[in-house]
């Protein structure tokens, strides 16, 4: 897709998370394949975070005398300084890569091209013995959440990169994605949040492995406790214990459907 299609409208609405799911996943997947694009949903947000910290920061006592020239001098100042900050940010390409948009947009991608319908053989999926043979890549299970084991694969060709995507069903409506790649830059070690609306993600790092787990309109309490308790399997590479277990059935009896 050409990021042409998109225009800065739709661009500024996606960092805001304010575009319904299917403008948002025809945005991501946008993102993905184009370097500009994620190039510009870098800037947009770093924008929004920079002008939200200003607004944020606390007022200054200035003088009485001549108060209404010294704050017009320090309107201006701050003007500069934020055109003087765009500009780098247009012209410095290493940014890019600073930034979390394009891998969480490739997983977002992903995971909207799949679905829970889709026939999963295990004995004929390449991937599952890679997964099942590298304590590392191993499938966790959520069955105790009602989550069944429904799409296990690496990505498309297209791609150009070693991507597990590992996709969980459930009863009521709920998918889910983990989709697992080398690390890329910034991931955090710990569980890191990067939710748009009803678009729920979390990332982290094991070692040299990246984990981006996906779900959309999920109950973003029982969303959380999976984000956990899949950190948690992967780092100690062991399923669920009993009393994780006993949580996570317990959140799902009492969250509400998924509605995506």
């Amino acid at each position: 897709m050409s990021r042409q299609i998109v225009s800065i409208e739709e661009l500024n609405a996606y960092v805001d998370g304010e575009l319904d799911a299917r403008d948002s996943a025809r945005v991501a997947r946008a993102v993905a394949e184009d370097a500009e694009l994620a190039r510009r949903v870098a800037v947009l947000t770093k924008l929004r975070s920079v002008l939200k910290d200003s607004v944020q920061a606390p007022a200054m006592a200035l003088p009485k005398v001549k108060a209404a020239r010294r704050l017009l001098w320090t309107s201006l100042a701050a003007g500069i300084a934020l055109l003087m900050m765009v500009a780098g940010l247009l012209l410095f390409p290493e940014f890019d890569r600073a930034t979390d948009q394009v891998w969480l947009a490739r997983a977002w991608a992903a995971h909207d091209d799949w679905t829970p319908g889709e026939t999963y053989d295990a004995a004929a999926a390449p991937i599952a013995a890679p997964i099942a043979a590298d304590p590392a890549r191993f499938v966790p299970d959520l069955s105790a959440a009602k989550l069944r084991v429904a799409m296990v694969r690496r990505a498309r060709p297209a791609d150009r990169q070693d991507v597990d995507l590992i996709g969980y069903a459930g009863t009521r409506g709920c998918k889910i994605s983990l989709i697992r790649s080398r690390a890329p830059d910034g991931m955090p070690e710990g569980l890191g949040a990067y939710h748009q609306g009803l678009r729920l993600a979390y990332a982290w790092r094991v070692g040299g492995l990246g984990h981006v787990l996906l779900a959309e309109g999920m109950d973003p309490g029982r969303f959380q406790l999976i984000a956990e308790t899949l950190r948690d399997a992967t780092v100690k590479r062991l399923q669920p214990d009993p009393r994780t277990r006993i949580a996570l059935h317990r959140s799902r009896a009492e969250s509400a459907p998924c509605h995506a």
